[in-house]
């Protein structure tokens, strides 16, 4: 099999139809599946994947089980994902341009020193029904490594296509955080370059579970992830972006907690951030956005 869809949905019944068809509609010169992980939800998205299934051979609809969570509905996809290549596309997104896989793969195949693939992205805002400026990622050069990766996420899942050589490290690490992209991400960018292509080839809803999420929480995530990843590379570069994020997202927390009166939780993540200091940069970041101005709700909406 040249190429496995990975599938995760949860109580998508609205979008799932799209996100499927989206992906059968794929023009390409080779085989793909698509598996798809449907996390026992509560409405009819799985009536509708089971549908799908019954209707197109290529669909694998994984069996049900119990509420597994999103990182261990993302393992368990990965797992039965038997493609040299795996692209993403979660229940709520969808792809606009019937030839994006074969683009994708036809270029990791001709650039073997590569390990991912993504691409621009528009955000569709689901309230509105309008697209919205990506206010999720920053734009990078064609060409980056992980140690540009490790300085922040910026591969929107819906657009990444991957050698399926790097998962079981993934799938089998120990992950207390309910992120699963960014972990994964790193991890595969230690076998090759990451290359981003200009084309814009998919619809990110934005409003979902993390797009939707409380900023507390989101950054306390954050926090816990890059703690994670941290413990898992020697390479001390690669550590300093982590402390530098880390340092970053506590700092943010402090200044929350504080306008949420959680008193005792803004100091601990005060304390956090400023011992994850890495320059002479961010003690001054430190004294003027984390201690004289903590008060500040202007502040919130620059840091968020």
């Amino acid at each position: 099999m040249k190429l496995s869809v990975f599938v995760v949905t949860y109580n998508q019944e609205k979008y799932i139809r799209q996100c499927l068809d989206s992906i059968l509609m794929q023009e390409v010169d080779f085989d793909y599946e698509v598996v798809i992980g449907e996390d026992h939800g509560t409405d009819d998205t799985r009536a509708i994947c089971e549908e799908y299934a019954e209707k197109y051979p290529k669909v694998r609809l994984l069996p049900l089980t119990e509420n597994l969570g999103i990182v261990k509905n993302w393992k368990r996809v990965l797992s039965e994902c038997t493609g040299e290549f795996v692209a993403m596309c979660e229940g709520d997104d969808y792809w606009m341009d019937p030839r994006k896989l074969q683009k994708q793969v036809s270029f990791l195949e001709s650039h073997k020193e590569f390990s991912i693939c993504c691409h621009n992205v528009k955000d569709l805002n689901i309230y509105t029904g309008h697209f919205i400026d990506d206010r999720f990622t920053y734009q990078t050069q064609e060409r980056t490594t992980i140690y540009d990766l490790s300085k922040g996420n910026y591969i929107r899942t819906v657009s990444v296509v991957f050698r399926n050589d790097g998962c079981e490290t993934f799938i089998n690490m120990p992950l207390v955080t309910p992120i699963a992209d960014f972990p994964l991400f790193i991890l595969l960018s230690r076998n090759g370059y990451i290359y981003k292509m200009n084309d814009c080839m998919a619809v990110y809803r934005d409003g979902g579970v993390w797009s939707n999420g409380d900023l507390y929480i989101n950054n306390i995530v954050m926090v816990k992830t890059c703690k994670n990843l941290s413990h898992i590379f020697k390479d001390q570069v690669i550590k300093r972006n982590f402390y530098r994020i880390i340092f970053r997202k506590s700092g943010f927390v402090s200044v929350l907690c504080y306008h949420q009166r959680k008193y005792i939780k803004g100091i601990k993540y005060l304390f956090i951030s400023l011992f994850h200091i890495q320059s002479y940069a961010d003690i001054k970041i430190f004294i003027k956005n984390y201690v004289l101005k903590i008060g500040s709700k202007d502040l919130i909406k620059t840091l968020s």
